[in-house]
C-alpha cells in the first residue's frame, strides 16, 4: 500500500538545527490525503499549526535538502509524530504516493528560505527510515 498526505502543513516554529547551512527547519502539521477533496492519497493539509496526531493527522519537521534546495524532507518520528495505524498504511512501504500536487503555503516558503510560490510534486516518493525517523522526499516545482 501507498502512503498517501492531505496537502495541509502548518508550521508551528522555525528553529535552526546544527547543519552546515543553518537551514530552519519548521515544526508542521499535515493531513493525509489529495488536495482536490482531501480523500484518497496525497497532502490535503500543510500547516503550521500543530495538533494532535489521529489517523491522517499528524506532525513533523519540514526542511529543505541538503544537495537541492528543489527538494523539501519532512521528518517524522514515529513514536511521537504518526499512529502506529498511519505508519502501516501510509509510510511502511517505503513510498508516499501524492495523487495531486500540493502547494505549499507561501508563509512555510517563506520560513524555509524559498523564493515565491512552490509546489510539491504529485507523483510517488521516496521514504528513508533510520532510527524511527521517516524521511520523506519531496520534490518541488
Amino acid at each position: 500500500m501507498y502512503g498517501n498526505a492531505a496537502c495541509s502543513i502548518n508550521p508551528t516554529e522555525a528553529s535552526y538545527e546544527s547543519s552546515s547551512f543553518m537551514k530552519p527547519k519548521i515544526r508542521v502539521h499535515y493531513e493525509i490525503s489529495r488536495q482536490r477533496d482531501c480523500n484518497g492519497f496525497g497532502f490535503c493539509v500543510i500547516d503550521l499549526y500543530f495538533t494532535i496526531r489521529e489517523g491522517k493527522k499528524g506532525n513533523g519537521l519540514l526542511y529543505t535538502d541538503d544537495a537541492s534546495r528543489n527538494t523539501l524532507i519532512l521528518e517524522i518520528n514515529k513514536s511521537t509524530d504518526i499512529t502506529a495505524e498511519s505508519y502501516e498504511k501510509y509510510f511502511k512501504s517505503g513510498i508516499f504516493l501524492m495523487e495531486d500536487d500540493c502547494p505549499l503555503p507561501l508563509e512555510l516558503s517563506k520560513s524555509l528560505e524559498l523564493a515565491g510560490q512552490k509546489i510539491i510534486r504529485s507523483g510517488n516518493h521516496r521514504i528513508v527510515e533510520n532510527n524511527g525517523i521517516l524521511y520523506v522526499y519531496l520534490p518541488l516545482k
